[in-house]
Formats: C-alpha cells, structure tokens, sequence
C-alpha cells in the first residue's frame, strides 16, 4: 500500500497548468469555444483567478451567451472589483440583452476606474451609445 504525502495531494504541478493555458489558447485562436469553454472550466477547478474567468466570459461572448457571460464577469468582480475591462464588458452585454440602464452603470463604472486613455475612450462610446438609447 502506498502512501501519498499531503503535499503531493493539493498541488497541481506548474507544467500541467502550463500545458493547458497553452491548450486554452490554442482552442481560442481556432474558434474551438465549446473546447476552449472545456478547458478554462477545469482550469478554475484547479485555481480560481481572474484571467480564467474573464476568458470563460469571453467564450460566452463570443458565443452570444450573455446572460452566462455576465456570471462570468461577475465571477471577476467578486475577486477585484476595480477592473475597468471587466466593467466594460457587463457594460457591452447588458447593453446587446438590452438593459441600457445596467449598461450605461457599467460604463460609468468602466470609465471611473480605466487608466488607460485610449480604454476610457472605448467605455465613453459605450455610454454615449446608451445615452442616445435611452433619449429616443
């Protein structure tokens, strides 16, 4: 009978983590969504983190889930609240489901938080979008 140490029983080894970001990517730049999807999935089971769950909301994006990509986003917020990107995609899906209002928050959001000029920029036309929207 063989004995496993705990420290072998919680640790994925770093090249495994490797060797699938490298297969996530890979899905992603040849359209493989439901493979993609697959992978992030099992990667966050490993580790929990922000960039895993800002690719599963962009394979539901890419995908036209946006309910589902919303969860996603959210799933971001909860574990940094200040990411302007982040905001700004809840912004772009509230705003294609409809909900001008949360899109116009979220955008608002965006902008207060985006360091980044040419980004700010991106969230402003996503405002405007809005504001038009909500004056007809």
């Amino acid at each position: 009978m063989g004995f496993t140490s705990v420290e072998s029983q919680g640790k994925v080894s770093k090249e495994l983590l490797e060797e699938q970001t490298k297969l996530l990517r890979t899905h992603l730049q040849n359209g493989e969504y439901m493979n993609a999807l697959e992978v992030a999935e099992q990667l966050l089971e490993i580790e929990e983190n922000e960039a895993y769950w800002i690719t599963v909301g962009y394979i539901f994006t890419q995908m036209r889930e946006y309910e589902r990509s919303l969860v996603a986003y959210q799933n971001v917020l909860r574990l940094n609240p200040n990411n302007d990107k982040v905001w700004f995609n809840i912004g772009y899906s509230f705003l294609v489901l409809g909900d001008v209002r949360q899109a116009l928050k979220a955008f608002n959001k965006a902008i207060a938080l985006a360091p980044d000029e040419e980004y700010r920029k991106k969230a402003e036309k996503g405002r405007e979008i809005c504001l038009k929207l909500l004056k007809s």
